[in-house]
Order: C-alpha cells, then structure tokens, then sequence
C-alpha cells in the first residue's frame, strides 16, 4: 500500500510580468498543495503543471549550484532549489525575480550584462 504525505495549502504571491502585454509586474496568487520536503523550485514546477502553463522561471541543476534558480523568496535573495516550502511558512510565500536586473518575463531577470563582463 502506498504511504500517503499530509499536504497543507500555501499561497504562492508569484510576481508576474510579460512585457508584450503588461505594462507593469502584478502578483498573482496561487494556492498549491505542499508536502514535507517540497522546494520552491517543486511548488512551481505544480504551478505550472496544474494551474498556469504560462509561468516563467530558469532553473537548470537543481542541486543548488549552478544558481540559475536564484530569486527573492520572501524579500531575500534564494535559491528555488534549495529552499523547503515549510520551512520558510505555514501559509504564504512571496515569489520574485531577483532586484536590479531588468526582467525578462515572471521570475526570468536579465542576467546577460553578468554574463559578458565575466572573463572566460
């Protein structure tokens, strides 16, 4: 018999932003199911699967460290990938793009000018 995991819902407040059809960010709420051990980087991978194909975010190793996850979890700059929902709250998550880069699109900033000025 397969074991069952106790859920507790918790609303993602998820900064949002398409800049062909936004003229400003907006948050959106979105309630997910979370279990014991589920990341952020999980609760959107949910989001996007079961409520809105649309979001936006990178992720690549998701094992904490290539950073391509980085972004402001409840106001501090987080890695997606590391950070247990329950660990951070009971009941509601703020979810952005990280501060002083222009946005792309949702949680997707701009890292390109990071990327050019770094020697190879």
């Amino acid at each position: 018999m397969a074991e069952s995991r106790a859920t507790k819902q918790i609303n993602f407040h998820v900064t949002r932003y398409n800049p062909e059809t936004d003229s400003k960010p907006y948050v959106r709420t979105y309630s997910v199911a979370v279990s014991d051990g589920m990341t952020v980087l999980d609760g959107l991978h949910w989001i996007k699967e079961n409520l809105d194909p649309t979001l936006g975010w990178r992720y690549s190793c998701r094992m904490g460290i290539c950073g391509s996850c980085g972004m402001l979890i409840n106001g501090s700059p987080t890695l997606a990938c590391n950070t247990q929902i329950l660990h951070l709250s009971q009941s509601d998550i703020t979810v952005g793009p990280l501060p002083n880069f222009e946005i792309i699109r949702d949680l997707v900033p701009d890292c390109s000018r990071c990327l050019t000025s770094t020697p190879r």
